[in-house]
């Protein structure tokens, strides 16, 4: 990962910089990853956002700015980085401590101690549920962020531009399909909640509403 030079820093920095400045958010650097499936995504560590060399090369203005103003959705949030990151932490911990039961609890079979293996066993797949609950639970938190960030995003864009973008991202198939422990919905679903924001009075209450939120 480093950053860009010539004409793709240049085209990237032009689109992007007035996107940037509407959104209340600290981040204002963003760097090209060498994946060729890549398109973006935030690094909230680091503070910045990270975007596919080639898909900056090829990518429609458009799209850009879209995957931007989605990103930067993720960042004027800041409790998307504490549900998710503490989710995933739970439930590593859980499983971890399952997990070291389990062996605890085999070695205790192995020495006849059935009692004490018993014992561990009950807490070793007790661990483990409450740590795949744990990971569920985050996974799902972390999809409703990615709706959130699209309607932050047509805020910052336009709700037509996150469509088009959406779609454009369908039809390159870079999602793998969808499972309990997906970190994004179904591109299907977050076309369709974009087309409510876009074609409902809700949703141009809504976008209102976020714009005097997230915007400057």
């Amino acid at each position: 990962m480093h950053q860009a030079d010539g004409s793709i820093l240049q085209r990237v920095r032009e689109l992007t910089d007035p996107i940037f400045s509407a959104a209340r958010t600290p981040i204002t650097e963003f760097y090209f990853s060498e994946n060729e499936w890549h398109t973006g995504s935030i690094d909230l560590e680091e503070v910045y956002i990270l975007i596919g060399r080639e898909y900056a090369r090829t990518a429609s203005d458009d799209d850009i700015r879209s995957t931007f103003g989605h990103e930067l959705g993720h960042a004027v949030t800041p409790a998307y980085k504490r549900s998710v990151y503490n989710a995933e932490d739970h439930a590593k911990g859980f499983i971890t401590v399952g997990m070291a039961c389990a062996f605890l609890a085999a070695g205790a079979l192995l020495g006849n101690a059935r009692e004490a293996a018993h014992f561990l066993s009950g807490r070793a797949l007790g661990s483990m549920g409450i740590g795949t609950a744990a990971a569920l639970v985050g996974r799902y938190q972390s999809r409703q962020w990615e709706f959130q960030a699209d309607a932050i995003g047509a805020a910052l864009t336009s709700p037509q531009q996150q469509l088009t973008n959406l779609q454009n991202l369908e039809k390159m198939s870079v999602q793998p399909s969808w499972t309990p422990l997906s970190t994004h919905p179904p591109i299907t679903d977050r076309i369709a909640a974009l087309a409510q924001l876009e074609n409902t009075p809700e949703g141009a209450a809504c976008l209102g509403m976020l714009r005097d939120t997230y915007c400057r």
